[in-house]
């Protein structure tokens, strides 16, 4: 039988590098990014509401949604971002719950990178998860080069999610960060292994 087993952690921590790791080794990775689009792709009930909702400003003219303006627009405006929220979270939770009841009946892992894992509740979904983490050093230095983003900016965007220490309390397993590719390979190797051994 299938498992899903979520991927999460702070920004910065290299969950895209871990979810990169295990499609390598063979195993099927969804992204909620991924499936976020998905909601919003033109024709779509998603794309529908936002058009409805934001205006045409916000899209090009072959309809596909222009996320770069409506994400600096949300980002300014609390109203708009919840009114986003509203529309897109909802969508982007059933298409997950769909993925991860399909996954069930299959017979191999399913793996889901989901950023904000905790802190929007899909814990309950998942049969396990795994926690990147790394320290708030590193986490600041790479957000500051990866971003351009002063050292108080990336604080705030740290600050604004689940603490290590939290996230850690709920995870079923953890991967430290704050070496190298070769050291974080061999973690992820370790944990499928792992889970291989308990289906």
């Amino acid at each position: 039988m299938g498992i899903a087993v979520g991927i999460t952690g702070g920004i910065a921590s290299g969950k895209s590098t871990v979810a990169q790791i295990i499609a390598q080794e063979g195993f099927s990775v969804l992204s909620a990014d991924q499936i976020a689009r998905e909601v919003v792709a033109p024709q779509t009930v998603g794309w529908q509401r936002l058009r409805t909702t934001f205006g045409q400003q916000f899209f090009d003219s072959q309809g596909n949604l222009l996320r770069s303006e409506l994400g600096t627009y949300v980002f300014e405006n609390s109203q708009a971002l919840k009114k986003l929220n509203e529309i897109t979270q909802p969508l982007i939770r059933q298409r997950i719950q769909e993925i991860i009841v399909q996954a069930r009946s299959g017979l191999q892992p399913l793996f889901l990178e989901i950023p904000l894992l905790f802190e929007q509740s899909y814990q309950g979904l998942l049969d396990q998860i795994i926690v990147v983490e790394v320290t708030p050093a590193v986490q600041i230095q790479r957000l500051r080069q990866r971003d351009r983003l002063s050292s108080t900016a990336a604080q705030a965007k740290i600050a604004a999610q689940w603490s290590n220490a939290q996230r850690r309390a709920q995870a079923s397993y953890i991967i430290t960060n704050n070496g190298n590719y070769a050291m974080l390979s061999k973690q992820v190797i370790q944990i499928l292994n792992q889970l291989n051994d308990e289906e």
